[in-house]
């Protein structure tokens, strides 16, 4: 790959001072078909789960409506859930956009790509907060409302929901800010800052810290649950082994934690260690791709209840075969199919 001294900053590697400029990268349609791959991937199990989502809900309000049930999904977890896949899902279907920047090595030089770029960037840190909510949500219950229990608990996360969303869209206009833009780069196919290192890095501060920071919390938090478990058990039953259900509880927002902060870290200093500037860079891209389906993926491998519905409604939906399990869709269903004459049931 030939180098041409030009007042442009390095797009393999921004975090030098080489002024350059490259041509596009290799292999930009093998690269560009495995985006496409995993992010239809994503988003088809993140839009079964949307659908899984709002069967349960209509479930709910109907069986509630019928028969006076209780609230079950309907709960505060499962909402900032739905709204954290919503942030999500809105980061995938920008790397599946890219996919095709990538294949054809359409032109990245317009503002179309910086908003697709902020949308990303901001989502990004929007689904970090939403993981810090959902925790707080968690340690709150498990602690029995240790702060601020005279405030009714269902507006204050729904006003946490609120203030996410509209840190999303001050997000979004921060990085519309000309010094603090995004692109996408047809060099090693990822997203990075467009001016200059000294105009950018107070955008990168923002993100980095905010990130860090809200993640840390979560972490902190989750530790905090997990000794609330050990002490509820040690007090409730002799037996002192930690089951794994205790451990499931917790894997899924410390593999968010983990997986993101090494994120962070590889962005700041990996391009340092390693020489070849094109492979790491390559690998950081895939790294971001998978980390903005992490909740989505988690979420498939941990939780065994929304990998049941899941795999029920495909069954039933492409396959045409009946719910073999007793779960909100066959129930759904049932309601949908019942008499009109139900609704007189006292």
């Amino acid at each position: 790959m030939k180098y041409n001294q030009k007042n442009y900053l390095d797009p393999i590697n921004n975090w030098t001072k080489t002024e350059i400029i490259v041509s596009p990268g290799p292999n930009n349609i093998l690269i560009g078909c495995t985006y496409l791959g995993i992010t239809s991937f994503f988003i088809f199990i993140q839009i079964m789960t949307f659908i899984v989502s709002l069967i349960n809900m209509l479930s709910y309000l109907s069986f509630k409506t019928f028969y006076k049930k209780k609230n079950l999904m309907s709960n505060m977890p499962f909402r900032i859930m739905r709204h954290l896949g919503v942030s999500d899902i809105i980061q995938q279907s920008i790397h599946f956009t890219s996919a095709f920047y990538t294949i054809f090595l359409f032109s990245t030089n317009s503002i179309i790509v910086n908003c697709l770029a902020s949308i990303l960037q901001s989502a990004y840190i929007t689904s970090v907060a939403f993981i810090t909510l959902l925790t707080i949500n968690r340690f709150d219950v498990f602690y029995q409302q240790p702060f601020l229990s005279f405030v009714n608990r269902k507006i204050l996360f729904n006003c946490g929901i609120v203030i996410c969303y509209i840190c999303l869209i001050l997000l979004i206009i921060f990085y519309m800010i000309p010094s603090f833009r995004l692109t996408f780069t047809l060099v090693n196919y990822g997203w990075l800052y467009q001016s200059k290192k000294n105009m950018w890095t107070p955008a990168w501060e923002v993100e980095n810290k905010t990130v860090t920071f809200l993640l840390l919390l979560s972490f902190i938090l989750y530790v905090l649950i997990f000794c609330k478990i050990v002490y509820m058990r040690s007090a409730t039953s002799s037996l002192s082994k930690i089951q794994f259900s205790d451990i499931r509880i917790l894997a899924q927002g410390i593999f968010n934690f983990l997986s993101i902060v090494f994120l962070e870290w590889a962005w700041r200093y990996l391009p340092n260690i390693v020489g070849e500037q094109y492979t790491c860079a390559t690998v950081l891209n895939y790294f971001f791709l998978f980390v903005s389906g992490n909740n989505t993926l988690s979420g498939l491998l941990l939780i065994k209840e929304i990998r049941n519905e899941i795999w029920n409604l495909i069954m039933c939906c492409f396959f045409k075969t009946p719910v073999k399990t007793s779960t909100s869709l066959k129930h759904f269903k049932r309601i949908i199919n019942a008499d009109v004459n139900v609704r007189h049931i006292s």
